[in-house]
């Protein structure tokens, strides 16, 4: 024996829907709640299939247009150093000699050091 179910009217606007939808049900021997559930079931089954290629689509649309911006990126990386590469150094590089360096004077030793190791360094 099977359970009682809840039950609530059929509300669709289209009677030749109505009609089709009782129709089926008698003859696949269901009950017209049954039936639709099952449309309903199968409906969402091709709509979440649908709904995932189309993800699927967009990520991989995506992916390319990262790749190929990602790729213009690194071409105008390489273009922009070695132009900068081509130009003079903005600075020009001298040699110094330690006779041409003239060093401030050093600082007076510290009375205050425990081991006055700063200050042995500083001189001289």
């Amino acid at each position: 024996m099977t359970m009682p179910r809840s039950t609530f009217p059929l509300r669709l606007s289209d009677k030749a829907v109505r009609e089709g939808i009782r129709e089926v049900a008698e003859h696949e021997h269901v009950s017209q709640n049954e039936y639709i559930e099952s449309a309903i079931r199968n409906d969402l089954i091709y709509r979440g299939e649908l709904r995932s290629l189309q993800l699927r689509a967009a990520a991989d649309r995506l992916r390319d247009v990262s790749d190929q911006a990602y790729a213009a990126l690194a071409e105008r990386s390489i273009a922009a150093f070695s132009d900068g590469e081509a130009q003079p150094d903005p600075l020009s590089m001298t040699a110094l000699h330690s006779d041409d360096v003239r060093r401030p004077p050093a600082p007076a030793p510290s009375r205050n050091s425990i081991l006055g190791s700063v200050a042995a360094f500083r001189t001289g």
